[in-house]
């Protein structure tokens, strides 16, 4: 194994045998080499421990590999692949998905020259199912504006502007080491969510590449939660609102958590509740709005939903004076 290995990748896995292969494949073809694979296999039943296993015996100079048998979920997975680690930089990749070959290369680059504490990955998704209204009319991944080296004051719409996923971002190793609360909760829906306006407080310099260099692939599973899951929201908001509080930071950002968290709590978990087709799903919903309004009792004003488009802005308001007319939306069909 490289003494100085720059990028570690740490790859959570739990019953991917369908897309391993082609994501461990796509992070073996990156150059430089100086670069360590940490897979965690969590619970997996199917075949990906004997393919875990092929990869580590074919590759001992790049691939760590270990079995969790614990459980707890893919951010306690993460953090299990994060201690094993051994780079200057922490890099998430999702066991279903890929990266480019010039992935490595250039975010090293970026990383020599801007001595970024967090580079964020433009990223291209792929959709093998078919778009619901939101992915079709949301513009994503378009951070044209994010074109120089920032860091939060300058720039604070990135906490609600750059989507929250944890393998958008690669981020300095001595973070987890040095800070609290940097590690991944053991909630088991949108725990990138959470961890990630926790990083943004941490980091001084923040790039944002140009390049799409991951690919993201959505099917008909992305959507597929437990309803009761979805009431996590309701501990996460408070998690995100503490930490936010707690380091004096809550009322310079609460604009950018208020708008984040409106999209995720209401749009974004409307959507999951509807796919769920459960007729309880509207205690749920309701559920989520009681804790939207305690934090962001007036979340309809807020400035950016004023730039976004007609459908979205009719939803929220439909979520604050109207929310029964949801229980048509959701009811099953």
């Amino acid at each position: 194994m490289n003494s100085d290995i720059f990028l570690s990748f740490i790859v959570p896995v739990s019953n991917s045998e369908k897309t391993l292969s082609a994501c461990l494949d796509s992070i073996l073809l990156q150059t430089p080499k100086n670069f360590e694979i940490i897979i965690v296999n969590d619970k997996s039943t199917d075949n990906s421990r004997a393919i875990i296993d092929k990869y580590e015996q074919s590759f001992p100079d790049f691939i760590k590999a270990y079995n969790k048998e614990t459980g707890g979920g893919p951010g306690d997975t993460r953090n299990y692949g994060i201690k094993k680690s051994n780079g200057r930089y922490i890099a998430f990749v999702d066991s279903d998905d890929t990266i480019s070959t010039n992935y490595l290369a250039i975010v090293k680059d970026i990383i020599d020259k801007h001595k970024s504490d967090m580079v964020i990955i433009s990223y291209n998704r792929i959709y093998n199912r078919t778009r619901n209204i939101f992915e079709r009319y949301h513009k994503f991944n378009k951070w044209d504006k994010y074109d120089f080296p920032f860091d939060l004051a300058t720039m604070p719409d990135v906490i609600c502007k750059v989507e929250v996923a944890s393998w958008l971002k690669i981020l300095k190793r001595e973070l987890f080491l040095k800070k609290e609360g940097l590690f991944f909760s053991y909630s088991s829906l949108a725990e990138d969510l959470e961890v990630s306006l926790k990083w943004y407080l941490n980091v001084d310099n923040i790039y944002v590449t140009k390049e799409k260099l991951y690919n993201y692939f959505i099917t008909k599973n992305t959507l597929n939660f437990n309803s009761k899951n979805i009431e996590q929201f309701n501990e996460i908001i408070e998690s995100v609102c503490d930490y936010y509080k707690k380091l004096g930071k809550f009322e310079e950002f609460y604009p950018e958590l208020e708008y984040l968290f409106a999209k995720h709590m209401l749009i974004s978990n409307l959507l999951r509740l509807k796919a769920s087709k459960n007729k309880t799903n509207f205690g749920i919903f309701m559920s989520l709005r009681k804790s939207m309004l305690q934090n962001f009792p007036k979340y309809t004003k807020n400035k950016y939903f004023r730039t976004d488009p007609m459908y979205l802005r009719v939803t929220i308001i439909i979520s604050y004076y109207f929310p029964k007319l949801f229980y048509l939306i959701l009811l099953p069909i």
